[in-house]
C-alpha cells in the first residue's frame, strides 16, 4: 500500500503542458496542447478490472465572431441610428450613429441565434427585430433605448430560414417569409411577441427570398427563389394566399422588391444572370415591363420615399448600385465601390432619401456610405476584426473549472470558458503587439496563467485568473522569437518556452518576479520547437523539432543544459503535439504526417521504441491530450474533417476515432485540454470564429474478473 500511495504522490506533483504552433512551408501551423496528469497509484487495481466505454462528441461551443458580413439592416424613424445584424455564428448586432458615421457598439446574442439576414423595426423606433437564417428559424428582439437582447421566439420545426421581414404599418405583426421548399409565412404578434399563425403557399411557391407591404397594410407581396419566378399575393387581414403571378421564362429567383408609397407598382430584382428589374402592377396584378441593368445577382433594393427611384445592388467585387428612375423606367446611373468594398448583403436608404448606407459581405464587415442625388460614394466605415479566432493555446485549471485558451489573433485573446456548464464566460484582450497566442503555460495553484505569442522577439504575457486581468508582459531578447511551446514546473517557479527559430531555443522564465532567467541555443538542425512535454519530478523538459525528420531534444532543468538529441525515423517528421506518461517513462509523439503517426520514446534513454501509423485522413497531429488513470491518449487532427483518435498505450494501438461535425464547423483541431476527473476533454479549432468541441471520453460500466464471481 506504501507503495501506492507513493507512486500517486509522485503523479499528483506532475504537470504536463504540451504545445505545439507555428508550421512552415505548406504545413498548417501546430498547436499548444495541455495534459494533466492523474494518478497511476491504482494501476493495479484497474488492471483487474474490465471496462466498457463509450467514446464521444458531447457538443461544441462557438466562441464571440469578428464583425463580418452585415446580412440585415434597421435604421431609427429618426435616421440617428442604423442596427446591423451580422452573418455569424453567434450573432452580432452592431450598431452605428450617423452623425459622425461611426461604429458605437456592439451586443452578442445567445448560442444558436445565429445567421440574421432579416430585421424590421417597429414604427415608433423602440425596438428591432431580427430573423435568423437557421433551422428552425427565430426572431431576436432587441431594446433600442439601451441596446439589448430582449428575448427570442423559435418558430415551429419546418418554418426555416428567415431570410426577409417586413412590419405592419400600426406597429401590431410582423411577417417572416421562410426560405423553404415550399414557401411559408409566419405571423409575429409584437404586442405579446408570440408566434401568432402561419400560411403555406400552393406548391410550387417554393423559396420565398423577397417581401414587400403594400403602404395600406392590407396585402403583402413575397418573391420566390424558382424559375421563373413567382409573385405570390396574400391578404393580411383575413391571412389567407389572394393569388399568385407567374413572371416570363428567365426572370428567376427574385431576391429584391420595392413598393412605391402609393402602392401602385412594386418592383422586384432577379437572382442570377438575367439581369432584370420586374414591375408588376399592383391594382392589376399584372406583369407590366422588365427593364435590364446589365448587372448580375440583384440582391438588394431600395426605394427613395418619393417614389422617383430605385436603387439595385449587383453582386459584383467590388459592389456596385444601380440607381433606376422609376418614372421613365431606365437605368439613371450607377456607382462602383472601392476596391474590397465587396458583395453587398444588406441596405437601407435615410428617412430623407438623400443617403443610403450599404453593408458588405467582407472580413470584417463594412458599411459604405452613399450619396444618391447625384449617385456618389460618401465614404465607408470598417467594423472590429476583433473576433476570437483560431485557437491556438489551451490550458486547464481542473480545480476551479475554467479552461482558458489563446487566439491567434492581432492582439491575442484569451477566452474563458466554465467547464460544469460548458459556457463562455468572458474574454480578456491583450495590448498591442502581443499578438498569436502560440503556447501557453498555466500555475493554477498560484492564480496565473502564461501565453507566449508568435512575435519577434516573443513575448510572455501573465493573466490573473482570479480577476482574469492582464497583470504584466516579458519580452524576451532579440532573437528569442516565436514562442510555439511552453511547459511549466510550478513547484520549482520556473516556466520553459520553446522557440520557431533555427536552430531552436528555450528560454527560462522565473515566475516569482517575472523575468528572464536565461536560454539555451539548441545544435544546427534541431529547429521549430513545435511541441513540448515535461517531468518535474525527473527533471527534465523533452521538445519536439519541425523537422524532416522530427526530433526529440532533452533538456536537464535543475542546471538546465541540453542533455540529448534522438533523431527519429524518415518519415516521422514535424512533431506538433506530445503528451508525457513520466511514471512509466514514456513519451508520445504526434506527427503532422499523411497520414498521422504517433511515436513512442523511452524517457531514460532518450531511445524511439515504436511508432504507430494512423488511418487514412487521420492526417496532421497538432493536438494531443492523456488519460493516464485509463491508459489513454487521444490525437486531434489538423484536417478536414477532424477526427479525434484513440490510442492505446499498454497496447500501443488504434482504438478507434471520432470523426466530428463537417458543418459545425468542427475542424482544424489545434488545441486541447482533459479534465480527467470529469472524463471530458476540450478540443479548439482554428476557425473564425473558434470553437471549443467537448468530447466524452467515456462513462465505464464495471464488471469484476471473473475469480471473483
Amino acid at each position: 500500500m506504501h507503495k501506492i500511495i507513493s507512486k500517486t504522490m509522485r503523479s499528483l506533483v506532475i504537470l504536463c503542458i504540451v504545445l505545439t504552433a507555428i508550421g512552415i512551408a505548406g504545413l498548417s501551423r501546430p498547436v499548444k496542447v495541455e495534459s494533466a496528469m492523474l494518478s497511476k497509484g491504482f494501476q493495479s487495481i484497474r488492471n483487474s478490472l474490465s471496462l466498457d466505454s463509450t467514446f464521444t462528441r458531447a457538443g461544441v461551443i462557438r466562441f464571440k465572431p469578428a464583425e463580418y458580413a452585415p446580412t440585415s439592416a434597421v435604421i431609427d424613424p429618426d435616421g440617428k441610428f442604423i442596427y446591423f445584424g451580422l452573418n455569424t455564428e453567434p450573432s452580432l448586432i452592431v450598431k452605428v450613429r450617423l452623425s459622425d458615421f461611426k461604429r458605437v457598439a456592439t451586443i452578442t446574442l445567445n448560442k444558436g441565434e445565429d445567421k440574421l439576414y432579416s430585421a424590421v423595426m417597429d414604427p415608433a423606433g423602440k425596438f428591432a427585430y431580427f430573423g435568423t437564417n437557421t433551422e428552425p428559424g427565430k426572431v431576436i428582439k432587441v431594446r433600442l433605448s439601451n441596446f439589448t437582447r430582449v428575448g427570442a421566439v423559435t418558430f415551429n420545426s419546418g418554418e426555416d430560414r428567415l431570410r426577409d421581414a417586413f412590419i405592419d404599418p400600426a406597429g401590431d405583426y410582423a411577417y417572416f417569409p421562410t426560405y423553404t421548399e415550399q414557401g411559408m409565412v409566419v405571423k409575429v404578434d409584437l404586442g405579446t411577441f408570440t408566434r401568432a399563425d402561419a400560411l403555406m403557399f400552393n406548391p410550387g411557391e417554393n423559396w420565398p427570398d423577397s417581401a414587400v407591404i403594400d403602404p395600406s397594410g392590407d396585402f403583402a407581396y413575397f418573391g420566390t427563389g424558382t424559375e421563373p419566378g413567382k409573385v405570390v399575393k396574400v391578404d393580411l387581414s383575413s391571412f389567407e394566399r389572394a393569388g399568385a403571378l407567374t413572371l416570363k421564362s428567365g426572370e428567376n429567383y427574385l431576391r429584391s422588391a420595392v413598393i412605391d408609397p402609393a402602392g401602385k407598382y412594386a418592383y422586384f430584382g432577379t437572382g442570377d444572370n438575367s439581369d432584370s428589374v420586374v414591375k408588376v402592377d399592383l391594382t392589376t396584378f399584372q406583369r407590366v415591363g422588365d427593364l435590364v441593368l446589365g448587372e448580375n445577382y440583384l440582391f438588394n433594393a431600395l426605394i427613395a420615399p418619393a417614389g422617383d427611384y430605385a436603387y439595385f445592388t449587383a453582386d459584383t467585387n467590388p459592389g456596385k448600385v444601380v440607381k433606376v428612375d422609376l418614372n421613365s423606367f431606365t437605368v439613371d446611373s450607377s456607382v462602383t465601390f472601392n476596391a474590397g468594398e465587396n458583395d453587398i448583403q444588406s441596405a437601407v436608404i435615410y428617412p430623407t432619401g438623400d443617403l443610403a448606407y450599404f453593408g458588405t459581405g467582407t472580413f470584417p464587415g463594412m458599411v459604405v456610405k452613399v450619396q444618391l442625388s447625384p449617385l456618389s460614394r460618401n465614404g465607408a466605415i470598417t467594423f472590429e476584426d476583433n473576433g476570437e479566432d483560431s485557437l491556438y493555446s489551451a490550458v486547464i485549471d481542473n480545480a476551479n473549472g475554467f479552461a482558458y485558451f489563446g487566439t491567434d489573433t492581432t492582439p491575442g485573446i484569451v477566452v474563458k470558458m466554465s467547464l460544469p456548464d460548458f459556457n463562455r464566460v468572458e474574454a480578456v484582450t491583450f495590448n498591442v503587439g502581443e499578438s498569436s497566442l502560440y503556447s501557453a503555460a498555466i500555475d493554477a495553484a498560484n492564480g496565473f496563467a502564461y501565453f507566449g505569442t508568435n512575435t519577434n522577439p516573443g513575448k510572455v504575457v501573465k493573466v490573473d485568473l482570479s480577476n482574469f486581468k492582464r497583470v504584466g508582459v516579458l519580452t524576451l531578447d532579440p532573437g528569442e522569437n516565436a514562442l510555439t511551446s511552453a511547459v511549466i514546473d510550478p513547484d520549482a517557479g520556473f516556466a520553459y518556452f520553446g522557440t520557431g527559430t533555427s536552430p531552436g531555443k528555450i528560454v527560462k522564465v522565473k515566475l516569482s518576479d517575472f523575468t528572464r532567467v536565461g536560454a539555451v541555443t539548441l545544435n544546427a538542425g534541431e529547429n521549430l520547437l513545435t511541441s513540448a512535454v515535461i517531468d518535474p519530478m525527473g527533471g527534465y523538459a523533452y521538445f519536439g523539432t519541425r523537422t524532416s525528420p522530427g526530433k526529440v531534444i532533452k533538456i536537464k532543468l535543475p542546471d538546465f543544459t541540453h542533455a540529448g538529441t534522438l533523431t527519429l525515423q524518415p518519415g516521422e517528421d514535424n512533431l506538433f503535439s506530445a503528451v508525457i506518461d513520466p511514471e512509466d517513462g514514456f513519451a508520445y509523439l504526434g506527427a503532422a504526417t499523411t497520414p498521422g503517426k504517433v511515436i513512442k520514446v523511452k524517457l531514460s534513454d532518450l531511445s524511439r521504441v515504436d511508432a504507430l501509423t494512423l488511418n487514412p485522413g487521420e492526417d496532421l497531429l497538432s493536438s494531443a491530450v492523456i488519460d493516464l488513470a485509463h491508459g489513454y491518449a487521444y490525437f486531434g487532427t489538423d484536417a478536414l474533417p477532424a477526427f479525434v483518435v484513440k490510442v492505446s498505450l499498454s497496447e500501443f494501438k488504434r482504438i478507434g476515432a471520432l470523426e466530428l461535425d463537417f458543418e459545425g464547423p468542427e475542424y482544424y483541431l489545434k488545441s486541447a485540454v482533459i479534465d480527467p476527473a470529469k472524463r471530458y476533454a476540450y478540443f479548439g479549432t482554428k476557425f473564425k470564429p473558434g470553437s471549443v468541441v467537448r468530447i466524452d471520453l467515456g462513462h465505464q460500466i464495471m464488471y469484476l474478473p471473473q475469480v471473483f464471481r
